[in-house]
């Protein structure tokens, strides 16, 4: 009897020595960087997709609610 394996390859991102960005990380929309990012609603109705260091910088001065 001959067993086939199959196995399906995880999409989590490229290999290391590839040039292409990780499929899981954003492009953040304040610094541009790709990151892993979460959504926030500021307090005029406009959707930021932030990193955790532009969200820290943002609180100080505006109000975030997160979506």
């Amino acid at each position: 009897m001959i067993k086939l394996a199959f196995w399906k390859k995880k999409a989590t991102g490229f290999s290391k020595n590839s040039n292409v960005r990780d499929i899981k990380s954003q492009k953040c929309s304040r610094c541009g960087k790709y990151k892993l990012i979460a959504f926030y609603a500021d307090e005029y109705g406009g959707v930021k997709g932030l990193c955790k260091e532009c969200r820290k910088e943002i609180e100080k001065t505006r109000e975030l609610f997160p979506i």
